[in-house]
Protein backbone atom coordinates (compact mmCIF):
# COMPACT_ATOMS: atom_id res chain seq x y z
CA UNK A 1 0.00 0.00 0.00
CA UNK A 2 1.63 3.24 -1.15
CA UNK A 3 0.10 6.61 -0.34
CA UNK A 4 2.61 9.28 -1.30
CA UNK A 5 5.22 8.93 -3.97
CA UNK A 6 7.64 11.28 -5.66
CA UNK A 7 7.11 11.91 -9.35
CA UNK A 8 10.30 12.70 -11.30
CA UNK A 9 8.41 15.38 -13.25
CA UNK A 10 7.05 17.24 -10.25
CA UNK A 11 5.87 17.31 -6.66
CA UNK A 12 4.52 14.58 -4.45
CA UNK A 13 1.35 12.89 -5.61
CA UNK A 14 -1.22 10.72 -3.95
CA UNK A 15 -1.05 7.13 -5.13
CA UNK A 16 -3.84 4.78 -4.17
CA UNK A 17 -3.96 1.22 -5.45
CA UNK A 18 -6.92 -1.14 -5.77
CA UNK A 19 -5.72 -2.94 -2.63
CA UNK A 20 -6.40 0.24 -0.62
CA UNK A 21 -10.15 0.15 -1.32
CA UNK A 22 -12.69 -2.02 0.51
CA UNK A 23 -13.30 -5.37 -1.14
CA UNK A 24 -17.11 -5.06 -1.05
CA UNK A 25 -18.81 -2.17 -2.85
CA UNK A 26 -20.81 0.08 -0.55
CA UNK A 27 -24.58 -0.18 -0.63
CA UNK A 28 -26.08 2.93 -2.13
CA UNK A 29 -28.87 4.43 -0.07
CA UNK A 30 -30.86 7.04 -1.94
CA UNK A 31 -33.45 9.34 -0.50
CA UNK A 32 -35.80 11.48 -2.54
CA UNK A 33 -36.13 14.73 -0.66
CA UNK A 34 -35.71 18.33 -1.72
CA UNK A 35 -32.40 19.71 -0.47
CA UNK A 36 -31.91 23.41 0.22
CA UNK A 37 -28.52 24.83 1.17
CA UNK A 38 -28.71 28.14 3.07
CA UNK A 39 -25.61 30.24 2.53
CA UNK A 40 -24.08 33.70 2.50
CA UNK A 41 -20.76 35.49 2.01
CA UNK A 42 -19.25 33.81 5.07
CA UNK A 43 -19.22 30.50 3.15
CA UNK A 44 -15.77 29.89 1.74
CA UNK A 45 -13.20 27.11 1.58
CA UNK A 46 -14.85 23.73 2.32
CA UNK A 47 -18.38 25.16 2.42
CA UNK A 48 -17.70 26.85 -0.94
CA UNK A 49 -16.63 23.51 -2.43
CA UNK A 50 -19.70 21.80 -0.95
CA UNK A 51 -22.06 24.43 -2.43
CA UNK A 52 -20.27 24.26 -5.78
CA UNK A 53 -20.73 20.48 -5.97
CA UNK A 54 -24.40 20.76 -4.95
CA UNK A 55 -25.00 23.37 -7.66
CA UNK A 56 -22.98 21.72 -10.45
CA UNK A 57 -24.44 18.24 -9.85
CA UNK A 58 -27.95 19.63 -9.24
CA UNK A 59 -28.19 17.89 -5.89
CA UNK A 60 -30.15 20.72 -4.30
CA UNK A 61 -31.07 24.40 -4.40
CA UNK A 62 -28.70 27.08 -3.11
CA UNK A 63 -30.62 29.75 -1.20
CA UNK A 64 -29.37 33.02 0.25
CA UNK A 65 -26.59 35.36 -0.77
CA UNK A 66 -23.54 35.02 -3.01
CA UNK A 67 -20.78 33.04 -1.33
CA UNK A 68 -17.25 33.92 -0.43
CA UNK A 69 -14.48 32.03 -2.18
CA UNK A 70 -13.44 32.13 -5.81
CA UNK A 71 -14.49 30.05 -8.78
CA UNK A 72 -10.91 30.33 -10.08
CA UNK A 73 -9.71 27.66 -7.67
CA UNK A 74 -8.95 26.89 -4.07
CA UNK A 75 -5.72 25.96 -2.35
CA UNK A 76 -6.96 24.08 0.67
CA UNK A 77 -7.41 20.50 1.69
CA UNK A 78 -4.07 19.90 3.35
CA UNK A 79 -1.65 22.26 5.03
CA UNK A 80 1.88 22.21 6.37
CA UNK A 81 2.12 24.26 9.57
CA UNK A 82 5.51 25.89 9.95
CA UNK A 83 6.28 27.34 13.40
CA UNK A 84 9.30 29.61 13.66
CA UNK A 85 10.54 29.08 17.24
CA UNK A 86 12.48 32.31 17.83
CA UNK A 87 9.90 34.75 16.44
CA UNK A 88 6.78 32.77 17.38
CA UNK A 89 5.43 33.22 13.85
CA UNK A 90 3.30 30.40 12.46
CA UNK A 91 2.80 29.97 8.73
CA UNK A 92 0.22 27.74 7.06
CA UNK A 93 1.41 26.51 3.66
CA UNK A 94 -1.23 24.91 1.40
CA UNK A 95 -0.17 21.57 -0.06
CA UNK A 96 -3.14 20.88 -2.32
CA UNK A 97 -4.75 23.14 -4.89
CA UNK A 98 -7.61 22.55 -7.29
CA UNK A 99 -8.13 24.82 -10.25
CA UNK A 100 -10.65 24.63 -13.12
CA UNK A 101 -9.44 23.81 -16.63
CA UNK A 102 -11.54 26.59 -18.19
CA UNK A 103 -11.57 30.26 -17.24
CA UNK A 104 -13.98 31.07 -14.40
CA UNK A 105 -14.98 34.38 -12.80
CA UNK A 106 -13.07 35.63 -9.76
CA UNK A 107 -16.18 35.63 -7.60
CA UNK A 108 -18.18 33.42 -5.31
CA UNK A 109 -21.17 31.34 -6.33
CA UNK A 110 -24.50 32.97 -7.07
CA UNK A 111 -27.30 31.05 -5.34
CA UNK A 112 -30.24 29.66 -7.29
CA UNK A 113 -32.60 31.72 -5.10
CA UNK A 114 -31.20 35.08 -3.95
CA UNK A 115 -32.50 36.43 -0.64
CA UNK A 116 -31.00 39.64 0.69
CA UNK A 117 -31.68 40.51 4.33
CA UNK A 118 -32.91 44.04 4.95
CA UNK A 119 -31.64 46.46 7.59
CA UNK A 120 -34.81 45.73 9.54
CA UNK A 121 -34.05 41.98 9.49
CA UNK A 122 -30.54 42.65 10.79
CA UNK A 123 -31.70 45.07 13.51
CA UNK A 124 -34.32 42.57 14.74
CA UNK A 125 -31.92 39.59 14.41
CA UNK A 126 -34.29 37.93 11.94
CA UNK A 127 -32.98 35.10 9.78
CA UNK A 128 -34.78 36.18 6.60
CA UNK A 129 -33.33 33.37 4.49
CA UNK A 130 -34.67 30.68 6.82
CA UNK A 131 -38.01 32.47 7.32
CA UNK A 132 -38.64 32.76 3.57
CA UNK A 133 -37.58 29.18 2.95
CA UNK A 134 -39.91 27.90 5.71
CA UNK A 135 -42.80 29.93 4.24
CA UNK A 136 -42.21 28.45 0.78
CA UNK A 137 -42.08 24.90 2.15
CA UNK A 138 -45.41 25.03 3.99
CA UNK A 139 -48.04 22.84 2.30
Amino acid sequence: MRWLRWRPSGPWSLSITAADWPRKPAKIVACRVKVYVLRDASNSSATFQFAQIVQQCRLGTLVGQPSGGSQRGINGGAFFFLHLPHSGIAIDLPLIGSFPAAARPDSGLTPDVIIRPTLRDISKATDSELAILKAVQRP
